[in-house]
């Protein structure tokens, strides 16, 4: 899964990995991991 994928999936437009252009570090939602699994990326 790319960063890429995720922006245009536009399910996490106001998920901070999103908006900002770098981050070291961050909690990831539960919704998010939920979606990847769903994906097939886990």
């Amino acid at each position: 899964m790319t960063l890429r994928e995720i922006k245009e999936s536009h399910k996490f437009d106001d998920w901070a990995l999103v908006r900002q252009g770098r981050l070291s570090t961050m909690s990831v939602p539960t919704e998010f991991w939920d979606w990847l699994q769903k994906r097939g990326v886990f």
